[in-house]
């Protein structure tokens, strides 16, 4: 007889996974559908009728191959975004959003993000939020929606803050949130969990179309007559809000308890880790991010470009051949190269953790004639590894406890070996790699409906949960050399500020 089932889904930025995980975390089926980005300068959005196609389509094709009854449907995805949707939206009926989805990497409320800081506090936005005030969060977006879309805003019968928040409400009918994506906003005062309401009254701005912020293992409602009918999923499938994308995906990586290290190389990336207590400074660019469990936090910096580095060194080096053969080629040829034998400085879009500069860009320092596409490729590879130190070094405010017990790599940039082995030595610490690294999103989310169903108690994932493909322990000789070559590389910052400003200068569309 097969195990009991659950479905999960992971509404990304670029795209939905559904996956069916059974009751011992084997993976029994998935699917995948791209959707459309819309972006302008820096307007960034998405039509969330995209993200609920997709998801049903996804849906119907895993429904297709597992055959049996699922248990629970969970959800997780893409976190900080503005959604205002209409009254009575539930089951599928009618066009429930109103205008696209401005999405978290969208910036184009600057000004408003600085009129509200001058206004309120730049330290008491810090204090109350305990994160980054800028304007991917969702006051400064919400101020720029009442002065530039006020028939939208005003007439919006709920607000939603995530890819994940609008399918619920369009599956179940009820308008929520999760803690985890919640405290990603700018708009809830961390310490009591609840909404800010102080400071959407003293920006004149709605307090009445909040979400409800649910638990991440609660179920939110359960599957309507033609959410079923278009999936072929049951009436009343019990639906898992889940939490927002880092939540999800550092539960699915192993780093749901305190001390292990989640690392997500993918093309920003981030890594994160489990904290018991005591927000950490964010004025560095770090996130405090409410765990899903409520109580605890997730720390997580994110810096702005990581494996997207190696993505634009293979384009520029390899421009003729196919992608994948490219990074193949790449890491045979990087994997002879002598370690430190460059420095790279992976800032090719600023960057944001644990330092914060629009005007940062990357560089490669000491190039000499013996230096070939080998040598620069790996230099690539160190220097997202030393990102991601420094990120570390934060989140662990300057300590070294806790380094022993390793971390977990996932992501596109996991399928090389030869960047674990850096990561592992660069960091210090011993290494995992998951059977399937792309797949950690929906395992948390599948880990969060078993919670709910009462298969699992606790926040460890289950060993059978994360099948290990390798591990990678620190090479010594390569993190002698890394040591030595850290702390230049964390000098530089200061150094290369006053050329990081006077190169944006002249960059088209500079004010300067």
């Amino acid at each position: 007889m097969r195990e009991a089932f659950v479905l999960a889904l992971d509404l990304g930025t670029t795209g939905v996974k559904a996956a069916a995980l059974g009751r011992s975390g084997a993976l029994l089926a998935s699917a995948y559908r791209a959707y459309p980005t819309a972006s302008q300068g820096p307007r960034v959005e998405q039509d969330p009728r995209d993200w609920e196609n997709a998801s049903l389509e996804a849906l119907r094709e895993v429904s297709s191959s597992t055959g049996g009854r699922p248990e629970a449907l969970a959800l997780t995805g893409q976190m900080q975004d503005l959604i205002l949707v209409c009254e009575g939206g539930g089951d599928l009926v009618g066009g429930a959003s109103l205008g696209p989805a401005i999405l978290y990497s969208d910036t184009r409320a600057r000004a408003e993000a600085e009129e509200i800081a001058l206004a309120y506090g730049r330290d008491r936005l810090l204090l109350e939020a305990r994160n980054p005030h800028d304007a991917s969060g969702l006051a400064p977006k919400l101020l720029w929606m009442s002065r530039n879309a006020s028939l939208l805003y005003s007439s919006a019968g709920h607000l939603l803050l995530g890819a994940h928040d609008h399918l619920a409400y369009r599956l179940c009918g009820r308008a929520a949130t999760d803690p985890t994506t919640a405290s990603t906003t700018g708009l809830l005062d961390y310490d009591s969990g609840t909404w800010n309401l102080g400071l959407l009254k003293a920006l004149g701005l709605r307090t009445d179309f909040l979400p409800e912020i649910v638990g991440s293992d609660e179920i939110v409602g359960r599957l309507q007559a033609r959410a079923a009918a278009l999936t072929g999923l049951p009436i009343g499938l019990p639906v898992i809000h889940g939490c927002g994308d880092a939540g999800s995906t550092t539960l699915g990586s192993g780093a749901g308890e305190e001390g292990r290290l989640s690392i997500n190389l993918g093309t920003s990336g981030w890594l994160a880790l489990t904290r018991d207590s005591g927000a950490l400074d964010s004025s560095k660019g770090i996130y405090n991010l409410r765990h899903p469990d409520g109580r605890r936090l997730i720390v997580i910096g994110a810096p702005a470009t990581a494996a997207g580095n190696l993505d634009w060194f293979r384009d520029l080096a390899c421009p003729a051949m196919d992608r994948a053969a490219a990074f193949e080629l790449l890491n045979a040829e990087a994997s002879r190269a002598r370690p430190a034998s460059l420095l790279y400085l992976p800032y090719l879009a600023g960057e944001r953790s644990p330092f914060t500069d629009g005007d940062a860009r990357a560089a490669f320092i000491g190039l000499g004639r013996e230096s070939g596409r080998g040598e620069l490729a790996r230099a690539v590879m160190e220097g997202v590894a030393f990102s991601l130190r420094s990120v570390r070094d934060a989140l662990w405010d300057g300590a070294r406890e806790g380094e022993a017990r390793g971390g977990t790599v996932v992501g596109g940039g996991a399928r090389s070996a030869l960047w674990c082995r850096i990561l592992a030595s660069a960091l210090g610490c011993e290494l995992k790699v998951p059977t399937s690294p792309g797949d950690a999103g929906v395992r948390g989310a599948a880990f969060l409906a078993g919670r709910a169903l009462g298969w699992h108690s606790g926040w460890e994932l289950p060993q059978s949960y994360l099948p290990v493909d390798a591990s990678y322990p620190p090479d010594q000789e390569w993190a002698r050399a890394y040591e030595g070559l850290y702390g230049p590389y964390r000098g530089l910052q200061a150094s290369l500020g006053p050329a990081w400003k006077a190169l944006a200068a002249g960059r088209p569309g500079s004010t300067s």
